[in-house]
């Protein structure tokens, strides 16, 4: 029993000297150079593409035969879907090889600016910034042909397996950013162009996936409620849905979190459903009282309930409204 007790020892021992410890900086030229590697993780040769493209194509030609044959009702419609079934199958293997030759190539690159010596929290030298946040602020300042590359890196850096997703970073005037609240006021920033809000989103989506928080809070409501009010201040239909329809781990737990009641704007004294019902957003205000949590009669500073606001706008546009958008008005309006 020593024996084994002293082996361990010497083992722990020989694995401090033998493995490095991860590298906690980056210079800035070095980021760089990684970032690029990232950006272009789905690059294919043009051979691949099209090997790729006419794959696809002759799935979709045998799926096509199929369709017509069940249209016309013809014998050859099971010999057709057994064809079709053995050609998918077949393309389908052949791209994944192609897939599979490009992640090899971008590993390679990865070694080549030696990543798998770094901690994947590293700072960027010369501007302190964690690399997350940095390549979040370098998304923040791309352009629209430049932002599905910087969503990949940034969904790259998210699925690292020690990644923190809660990092923080302090800018000026002390504001403590998370990489959730910083993707936050990216979307607030670029809420008019549907483009990139789109993408910041899907950022903001996987980021929740990975238990990120607006704050760090010694309270899980606090954290949940922030994030909430976040997505109700940007008022992202997508965003929403995601929340308030949860179907994952992450999203079911902040469902048993939030307040849906809370005020949302302190002027006004409304909640989210309130401001559903100004907007006269229907689809929103049924997902709000799908979740049995919402007090429907809950009145804001001016007395008003969800209802009342509804009506008002109502009111307000019937001249305006279609026949099936006032019949619509009036159905939610009896649930609330």
């Amino acid at each position: 029993m020593k024996k084994l007790a002293f082996l361990a020892v010497v083992l722990v021992l020989f694995c401090q000297q033998t493995i490095p410890a991860p590298k906690t900086t980056i210079t800035q030229q070095n980021a760089e150079s990684l970032l690029n590697i990232l950006y272009k993780r789905q690059n294919r040769t043009k051979n691949e593409t099209n090997k790729i493209a006419a794959a696809e194509n002759k799935i979709i030609e045998a799926e096509k035969k199929v369709t017509e044959a069940r249209k016309e009702k013809k014998k050859t419609e099971k010999e057709l879907e057994k064809k079709a079934a053995a050609i998918r199958k077949k393309q389908e293997k052949e791209i994944a090889a192609i897939e599979k030759d490009v992640e090899k190539r971008f590993q390679q690159e990865l070694k080549s600016v030696d990543f798998f010596s770094y901690d994947p929290n590293m700072i960027v030298e010369n501007t302190n910034k964690p690399l997350l946040i940095y390549v979040l602020e370098k998304y923040r300042e791309s352009s629209d042909r430049d932002i599905v590359e910087n969503q990949q890196a940034i969904d790259f850096l998210i699925d690292l397996r020690k990644i923190d997703v809660n990092i923080t970073y302090v800018y000026e005037k002390e504001q403590t950013y998370t990489p959730l609240k910083l993707a936050f006021s990216i979307a607030e920033k670029n809420k008019n162009d549907t483009f990139k809000t789109f993408f910041t989103v899907e950022i903001i989506k996987k980021l929740i996936e990975k238990n990120a928080v607006i704050k760090k809070s010694g309270k899980e409501e606090e954290s949940a409620n922030a994030l909430f009010k976040e997505a109700i201040e940007l008022w992202d239909r997508d965003l929403i849905r995601y929340l308030l329809k949860p179907d994952n781990k992450a999203t079911k737990k902040l469902m048993e979190l939030y307040d849906l009641n809370m005020i949302q704007d302190k002027e006004t004294g409304n909640t989210a459903l309130h401001i559903a019902a100004e907007k006269a957003d229907l689809q929103t205000i049924e997902w709000l009282l799908d979740t049995e949590k919402v007090r429907k009669k809950k009145k804001n500073k001016l007395g008003k309930t969800a209802r009342s606001l509804l009506a008002t706008y109502h009111q307000k546009n019937k001249n305006k409204l279609h026949k099936h958008e006032v019949e619509q008005i009036n159905q939610t309006l009896k649930k609330l």
